[in-house]
């Protein structure tokens, strides 16, 4: 039971009280009634009995007494019954305003429970995504120090399989979700996925397809970046009449596409020139995940936390540029 709970029981058990005492004070206003109307009947009775002398003094007295106290006594009734009107309205009124009252109380307090439960979910997305974040880092280091050239090589995908629960936690993954996360890699002229984590079975059953500059999301976000490093890729709703024209797919097929209806494509930018190495793009079959404001810019901020560390990990592993020797800086022209 809530505050308002509480206040409306106790405004009901007020109201009783005060209904109770109003109509203890009617009932004693009531017996009194009888005598008003005694009183009323009386003043008719003089008024009648003056007419057996109509001319004279006696009787003008008599007409004038039985006059007034019939008047009398209909005004105190009339008063009375007014009264328990007024009072009952007032009443009404009062009691009326009390329960409009809590009713909006009700709606403001379950407001504020909308904007705190908002705000806890909120909180936990972000641990999420600092777990997710340590995670990637952990495989990374892990990666690196292997002396094992294979399991370098794999570290990508390592890094999206150790973190993958708490990525999906952090974008606020439904079960009724369709959410893939993949890493690629610039492989000449296409942009190969070398790792990827699906919630559709079918789908990692079936895998994913490598693109060309500027064809898809992931070939859209290689364009960009290419002529602007901030060029990425983010679309709250890809069933937009727009999107076929500006992100064309070779060899469309239109199932799959309902499963990518909000898309964040960031590019995996290294050196000092933001050389694109590679993009992470992110998919979910529900509109609205990804945005560029409101709860799905955090959403985007984890793939791009995902570039990142996918950034550090193929700045490390690289071969350094010619004329500069790793961990030294390049000789002075």
């Amino acid at each position: 039971m809530d505050d308002f709970d509480k206040f409306e029981t106790q405004l009901r058990g007020d109201a009783r009280d005060v209904l109770t005492k109003y109509s203890d004070r009617v009932l004693h206003l009531e017996r009194y009634r009888p005598w008003l109307i005694g009183l009323g009947a009386l003043g008719a009775l003089i008024v009648a009995l003056s007419r057996l002398d109509p001319t004279g003094t006696p009787g003008l007295v008599a007409l004038i007494a039985g006059v007034i106290l019939a008047f009398v006594s209909a005004a105190l009734v009339g008063a009375m019954d007014f009264k328990k009107i007024e009072i009952g309205a007032q009443f009404k009124s009062t009691e009326d305003a009390a329960e409009q009252a809590i009713k909006l109380g009700r709606e403001i307090a379950a407001d504020r429970r909308k904007v705190e439960d908002g705000a806890t979910a909120l909180d936990e997305r972000r641990r999420k995504r600092l777990q997710a974040i340590e995670q990637m880092l952990q495989a990374v280091e892990a990666g690196l120090l292997s002396s094992d050239e294979a399991a370098k090589k794999a570290t990508a995908a390592t890094l999206l399989r150790r973190s993958i629960t708490s990525i999906r936690s952090a974008v606020d993954y439904k079960a009724a979700d369709v959410f893939t996360v993949s890493i690629f890699r610039r492989e000449g002229d296409q942009m190969v996925r070398i790792a990827a984590e699906w919630t559709d079975p079918e789908l990692a059953r079936t895998g994913g397809r490598s693109w060309r500059k500027g064809k898809g999301f992931t070939g859209a976000a290689w364009h960009k970046a290419e002529a602007n490093p901030d060029g990425e890729v983010i679309l709250p709703d890809t069933a937009q009449d727009y999107i076929l024209s500006e992100y064309p797919v070779p060899d469309r097929d239109p199932r799959r596409e309902e499963l990518y209806r909000s898309v964040a494509s960031i590019p995996i930018l290294i050196r000092h020139n933001n050389e694109v190495w590679g993009v992470v793009t992110a998919t979910s079959n529900r509109p609205g995940v990804f945005d560029r404001s409101g709860p799905g810019l955090q959403n985007v901020d984890v793939v791009r936390d995902i570039a990142r560390i996918a950034a550090l990990l193929a700045g490390l592993n690289a071969p350094a540029p010619p004329g500069r020797t790793r961990g030294k800086p390049a000789a002075a022209d």
